[in-house]
């Protein structure tokens, strides 16, 4: 049975032939799973190398980054730390934080103890730098944190923007503050829209920051050490200098406090010094005793001037040395080009005599050995003014007659020999000499007693320095008691004509003038020579003379009369 036989052999290659189908396919099958498997690892082991590679990639990144902030840390504290001013430090480091002035702004506030609170700053406008404070509660955190930051600050939420000018304020996007302090205290305060690196993370920026001023601080402290060493030298120096100006003997004491005040000026970088010296007439409080300083134009020089008088009334009321920048200034109502201003007191036996005013265009306040420069100055003052009110009184006593309070017979004397001499080398081309007697004085002094004498002298002499104000050009001119009722006016410069008129305003005058003496009036004359060279004479003797001879030419025509030249040369006579 062939048939049946086939069947089970076929069966069994189907089987077989199926089996083989079912094992390649398991076979391809679990190749494929083994190249996905594979693939997975490959794909793993590229991402775990990729990861590798950014991590690498990011860590030179890091190192790059830290690299570059090393290096611009390093150049800025080389750039910093050799500096040997302070100013030119702070300079650079601002400069560093602040590249373009027009799009942000830093400031830097110095207020160590030994130094006044001063303010160095980039990008700022004048307005905001002078109302620039830092509040107690800013340098509390400061102390505490080493940095304060702000995004996006208001004046509710920042204080440091409350005062900024609006054109500042537009600048402030984020504002840091960042302390400089060392181990003895907050030594000052950066104030900056921008902070280093530029495009680092925020971190970074203010580690860097909070760095650069730590490593800052010790040395900036050194430097302000001896500049304060060296400033204290400076001021020794500048005392000695001015005191040799007031051992050196002048011709005139006032020329030594000029000169004391204007080197004064210098060494305080003032723009002008004025010496204000109090008097007892409520109406005139302040008199000038003298001023130097720059040019102005007309309308400027007076109110810089008004200024200065109030300024003196301040330190007058205070009754000690001020110091002024230019808030304060606005302050007491003086809103001009002065920028800052000291002020002190002139003492004398405990009572203010004077004050000593210096101004400046400069903004900045005037720092402690300036103010104690000035102090000392005006100390030094009071012991000059004295000593110079001293030989003045001398010298006037020297000069003048003391009846009478003009220059007295030897001064007179003396004038008449400068005045031909200045003749002589051609400086002067006229002079005229009144020579002026006071008609029967001998019958006053019988008659009313030599103390109505004496009145009438003085009065006499009154009249004579009054006309010489009203009617004279000249300010050479010399009034002088001869001797006895006789006086003496020497006018340089004045022609023959002129002094004539001169003589007749003075004759008129004490014509008029009724003199009172124990209620009792008294009216004199005087009789008037006149003289002119070289009319009359070509030296001092000879117009003496010629002088003289018109003098009792009028006493003999009958007096109250002015006469001058010989008889027959007579230009003017009144009776």
């Amino acid at each position: 049975m062939p048939g049946l036989q086939g069947a089970p052999v076929e069966s069994l290659q189907n089987i077989l032939a199926k089996g083989y189908v079912v094992a390649l396919a398991l076979v391809c099958l679990l190749q494929y799973v083994y190249s996905l498997i594979r693939m997975a690892r490959a794909r793993q082991m590229a991402t775990r190398f990729q990861e590798q590679v950014d991590h690498l990639s990011l860590e030179v990144l890091q190192i790059e980054r830290d690299r570059m902030i090393q290096r611009l840390e390093n150049q800025i504290l080389r750039d910093v730390l050799t500096q040997t001013e302070c100013r030119k430090a702070i300079a650079i480091l601002l400069k560093r934080f602040v590249p373009s002035p027009d799009d942000a702004f830093a400031a830097f506030v110095l207020f160590d103890s030994t130094h006044d609170h001063s303010i160095h700053a980039r990008g700022l406008l004048d307005e905001s730098i002078e109302t620039l404070v830092m509040p107690d509660d800013v340098c509390d955190q400061l102390i505490i944190h080493g940095a304060v930051l702000w995004d996006a600050p208001t004046p509710v939420s920042c204080p440091l923007v409350v005062n900024l000018h609006p054109t500042d304020r537009r600048k402030v996007r984020t504002l840091a503050a960042v302390a400089l302090k060392d181990d003895q205290g907050l030594l000052g305060v950066m104030i900056s829209t921008s902070l280093l690196p530029l495009g680092a993370s925020r971190t970074e920026q203010v580690d860097l920051s909070t760095r650069l001023l730590q490593a800052i601080a010790p040395n900036l402290r050194q430097t302000l050490e001896l500049e304060q060493q060296s400033s204290q030298l400076q001021g020794t120096r500048e005392m000695l200098e001015l005191r040799a100006i007031t051992d050196t003997r002048f011709d005139q004491p006032m020329r030594m406090i000029e000169a004391f005040l204007t080197r004064l000026c210098d060494m305080l970088e003032g723009d002008a010094v004025r010496l204000f010296l109090l008097t007892r007439d409520p109406g005139d409080e302040f008199r000038t005793m003298f001023r130097h300083g720059e040019s102005h134009q007309a309308g400027v020089l007076e109110i810089w001037m008004e200024h200065e008088e109030r300024l003196a009334h301040c330190g007058n009321s205070a009754g000690c040395l001020l110091a002024y920048d230019r808030p304060q200034l606005k302050q007491v109502g003086v809103d001009s080009l002065i920028g800052s201003a000291l002020t002190a007191p002139v003492i004398q036996n405990g009572a203010t005599i004077g004050v000593v005013c210096i101004t400046r265009r400069t903004i900045e306040r005037p720092n402690p050995a300036q103010r104690q420069l000035l102090s000392w100055s005006a100390e030094t003052l009071s012991h000059s003014i004295h000593r110079a009110r001293s030989l003045v009184a001398i010298e006037r006593q020297a000069r003048q007659d003391g009846l009478t309070e003009l220059a007295n017979r030897r001064t007179f004397e003396a004038q008449m020999a400068r005045e031909f001499a200045s003749i002589r080398n051609g400086s002067l081309s006229e002079l005229s000499l009144l020579m002026l007697d006071l008609d029967r004085f001998k019958s006053i002094n019988d008659v009313h007693g030599h103390q109505a004498g004496d009145e009438v002298l003085r009065t006499a002499a009154q009249v004579l320095r009054e006309t010489q104000a009203r009617m004279l050009s000249s300010d050479r001119s010399t009034a002088a008691r001869y001797g006895g009722e006789e006086l003496a006016l020497i006018l340089p410069g004045i022609g023959l004509e002129e002094a004539l008129e001169i003589a007749e305003e003075f004759r008129a005058t004490i014509e008029r003038q009724v003199i009172m003496h124990h209620a009792v009036g008294i009216r004199v004359t005087v009789s008037i020579g006149a003289a002119a060279f070289p009319i009359h004479g070509h030296s001092a003797d000879e117009l003496i003379a010629a002088a003289d001879a018109a003098l009792y030419r009028a006493k003999a025509a009958g007096r109250n009369r002015v006469e001058c030249g010989p008889p027959e040369a007579v230009l003017h006579s009144v009776h």
